[in-house]
């Protein structure tokens, strides 16, 4: 009965909301059907590079395919570059894994798609690296050298392809009580310092082999949490002074339409306040925007008319934004193709999140961004 209600008056507020913002923007009848939109990759061409993230598996639909080479200029592997997937232990690499990675980085050279490498490490997937037989922690020099050795595979195996990586995943705390890093066996080990000296290491790499790789320090939930806001702002701007080679700030995009705890209004000050302290390449690198509230199970929910609608407003608020700093925004990447192929989906369904149905024909929300 709460959440009934609790709906009831969301609906409500949205129905002014919708007024107030001039309405929904007006879609074509046939959008279920018509496949002669222009490609999203060329609304944005004046503007940034526009990606998803895709598995080599998606390589087996050709359907699939060809709407990823219409509406996306560069893709990002959703797994297939995490460490714990292509080196899973100190005995080996993981082949199969190689070879999947190497047919999607052999379909972006012939298709002229760029990569973005996701991911060279997050604290929470190191593993091998840093234990010895016995389970102990090696020394943090034996860590770092096993670490070079990983990543310099990586980056020269798809160097040609490859020229931005995500080099450091989400390493920061989320609130004062915990303290400024997520707390893992690697901070454990080396402290902050191994952030540091992984952008160290791979411009190392990429100078040494003429890689040319802008690397990437990749968040978070930075929109929504101020805490958070502050330790990225603070850390940048000591790491900046004392030349650590941290090329652009990656900011990933998950959110909730009808939660106003992440807002393209809040997006919009961290942008200024990251320009104000000389960063000029930001990425907003992981995007989807689901339907369903925040912590309330799937099964329980039923998706309205008046959801989707707060949902098109709100993509088109956060492409306004975007736009507003396109001199300093470079890529702009979804975290999936669309509805269909979307990794908040369940048992219990999809929650909507993205631009494209399941069916990979625009929704709303991908007139209401291309409206400009």
């Amino acid at each position: 009965m709460f959440l009934f209600k609790i709906r009831k008056i969301l609906a409500f507020i949205t129905s002014i909301v919708v007024f107030i913002c001039g309405g929904v923007p007006v879609v074509p009848e046939n959008v279920k059907t018509q496949d002669d939109y222009v490609g999203l990759k060329d609304v944005y061409a004046d503007y940034f590079d526009i990606g998803a993230c895709t598995n080599s598996c998606y390589l087996d639909d050709p359907e699939l395919v060809e709407f990823y080479l219409k509406n996306f200029s560069s893709v990002t592997p959703e797994w297939e570059l995490k460490m714990e997937a292509l080196h899973p232990t100190k005995d080996g690499w993981n082949e199969n894994i190689l070879k999947q990675m190497d047919r999607l980085a052999d379909f972006c050279r012939e298709n002229n798609m760029k990569i973005r490498g996701h991911c060279l490490v997050w604290a929470q997937q190191y593993n091998w690296m840093l234990y010895d037989d016995n389970g102990n922690f090696v020394d943090k020099e034996v860590f770092y050298q096993r670490q070079y050795e990983y990543f310099e595979k990586v980056m020269t195996r798809y160097g040609d392809v490859i020229k931005v990586w995500d080099v450091v995943n989400e390493p920061f705390g989320y609130d004062l009580k915990d303290g400024e890093f997520k707390q893992s066996d690697v901070v454990a080990l080396c402290g902050s310092e191994y952030i540091v000296r992984a952008f160290q290491s791979a411009k190392e790499i990429s100078d040494k082999y003429n890689l040319g790789a802008t690397l990437v320090l990749n968040e978070c939930g930075l929109a929504k949490n101020y805490v958070k806001q502050g330790y990225v702002l603070k850390y940048l701007k000591k790491w900046m002074d004392m030349g650590v080679p941290i090329d652009a700030i990656g900011i990933q995009g998950h959110s909730n339409a009808v939660s106003e705890n992440e807002t393209p209004e809040r997006l919009d000050a961290f942008l200024y306040a990251l320009e104000a302290i000389g960063v000029k390449n930001i990425q907003l690198t992981e995007i989807d925007m689901s339907l369903y509230f925040d912590r309330v199970d799937p099964s329980m929910m039923e998706i309205e008319d008046w959801m989707r609608d707060y949902q098109t407003l709100k993509y088109k608020h956060l492409f306004e934004v975007l736009r507003k700093h396109k001199d300093s925004i470079t890529s702009v990447s979804f975290w999936g193709p669309d509805d269909g192929h979307s990794n908040l989906n369940n048992d219990n369904g999809s929650p909507e999140p993205l631009l494209f149905d399941k069916n990979h024909m625009p929704k709303a929300a991908y007139y209401a961004i291309c409206d400009f």
